[in-house]
């Protein structure tokens, strides 16, 4: 259906409401195992929207979000580049710019194979945020950081983490993204740093999937690899199907 109405010519469709129809069924293409089918389907959007991007902010935001996901996924990077750089060029507001900045880390990392210098690009977009963390921590860092992380759990371990709320974040991406680099680079003390925030984070407000990730990474450094990969499991366990 979705694609008789995308044949059709603009004046005989409502093009915000093909917009979001596209982008609806573009999921369904994806949880189905079809991110060529995915592709198509924004890009369609992304084509519809064009003659008056923008103009409809929030519809315009999803539609480039959308697509710079898909086409990273498929590794068209010329493609995740142009629709990164019209997310950064016309949005307003810090948080909308979030997945375009995401994405520019992923690329470093994924793609070029430059951990530090995606490690060090996710730090400076965590910092926008915010969290103020060095690229290069000393030890006083690591203490505080610590001290931090000590008076967050009151005294529990890090099981009683199992028992905090499930949520949508996507930061919690960002933090294992930069954990991740920040580990194939060897910067041992980046990746403590980072993890006890986002831990310090899921305690505050609670946590999605990609917090899994970071705490596979923290058990890894600490030691706990066993306690913390249990614990890994049992939230896995926890979360609805899509984040598992």
């Amino acid at each position: 259906a979705v694609d008789l109405l995308n044949s059709l010519s603009p004046e005989q469709v409502d093009i915000a409401d093909l917009i979001k129809l596209n982008l609806r069924v573009s999921k369904m293409a994806k949880s189905r195992g079809s991110p060529e089918k995915e592709n198509m389907l924004l890009r369609e959007s992304m084509e519809r929207l064009k003659p008056s991007k923008w103009k409809n902010y929030n519809l315009s935001l999803g539609v480039y979000n959308a697509v710079m996901a898909s086409e990273f996924n498929l590794g068209n990077y010329d493609r995740m580049s142009a629709a990164i750089d019209e997310v950064l060029d016309h949005t307003i507001f810090l948080r909308d710019k979030f997945s375009a900045y995401l994405h520019k880390v992923k690329h470093l990392s994924n793609n070029l194979n430059d951990y530090t210098a995606g490690a060090h690009e996710g730090v400076k977009v965590l910092n926008m945020f915010s969290y103020n963390i060095p690229l290069q921590p000393t030890k006083t860092d690591m203490v505080r950081e610590k001290m931090k992380l000590k008076l967050a759990l009151k005294g529990r371990s890090f099981a009683s983490l199992i028992n905090l709320q499930v949520i949508e974040d996507p930061i919690f991406e960002l933090f294992a993204q930069v954990c991740r680099d920040s580990l194939f680079s060897g910067q041992r003390r980046l990746v403590m740093v980072v993890a006890w925030i986002a831990v310090r984070r899921a305690i505050q407000i609670g946590f999605d999937g990609y917090f899994l990730q970071t705490l596979v990474t923290l058990g890894q450094l600490q030691g706990k690899k066993g306690k913390l990969f249990r614990l890994q499991y049992s939230i896995q366990a926890a979360l609805p199907f899509s984040y598992s």
